[in-house]
């Protein structure tokens, strides 16, 4: 076995599209988050890759982040 095979074991990678979907955003408010250092990536030869968590953890601010604002009714 393979001594990396541990450390990717359950790790979930997501492309824009699924991002997108996950977050109810278009794709192009999805580059606009990238190119601003808001949502953490990785760029690949074929695109961008986003682990399924730190997607996750970036939807959870962004509720608690509306929470607080008062424009904005949950």
């Amino acid at each position: 076995m393979n001594r990396y095979h541990d450390h990717f074991k359950g790790l979930i990678l997501l492309g824009i599209r699924d991002v997108a979907g996950i977050l109810g955003l278009s794709r192009d408010y999805i580059y606009q988050l990238i190119r601003q250092n808001k949502l953490p990536c990785q760029r690949t030869s074929s695109g961008y890759v986003f682990e399924q968590e730190s997607v996750l953890e970036f939807q959870r601010q962004r509720v608690e982040k509306a929470k607080t604002d008062p424009r904005i009714q949950l």
